[in-house]
Parts: structure tokens; sequence; C-alpha cells
């Protein structure tokens, strides 16, 4: 079992060319917990939450998701070395 957790906040500068939909901050946090099922084969729950405002309103706009992810990784041989069966 893997516990892994990422997220960033972007505060973006204003520029002359005015577009209400640019944002004027965005923050994005998720956690997600791996579980091997097979050497290259995992799943497990995950929890995301965002908010961001734009130029153009007047409060901010939230979303929370949760969900299953499933995920595959396979090491590639790039050296070009053989496997030991």
């Amino acid at each position: 079992v893997k516990f892994f957790a990422e997220g960033y906040y972007r505060k973006y500068l204003s520029y002359n060319e005015y577009v209400g939909s640019d944002l004027k901050y965005d923050l994005n946090l998720t956690a997600r917990m791996d579980v091997a099922i097979h050497s290259t084969l995992s799943m497990g729950p995950y929890v995301s939450y965002r908010r961001a405002r734009s130029r153009e309103a007047s409060v901010d706009a939230s979303n929370f998701m949760i969900g299953l992810s499933f995920n595959y990784s396979d090491l590639f041989n790039l050296l070009g070395e053989k496997k030991n069966d």
C-alpha cells in the first residue's frame, strides 16, 4: 500500500488584455492510496479538491471529487539488458 499526496497553488498576474474567464488564482489538492494487485497493476481510492476564481467572478468556485483509480506501470528496457527469468 502506498499513499500519495500532491497539490499546487497558482496566483496569476494581471495583464492588459481583459478576458473574464482567465483565472485570478487556482488551488488543487489530490490524495491517493494505491494497493498493488499485481507487480504492474494497482488500484485505490482518491480524493481531489479544486478551488479557483476567474477575473470576472465575484465568488470562488470549487469542485470536490471522490473516485477509484487504476494504474498500470512497467519499466521499459532502455539499456537493452536481458531479463533473468
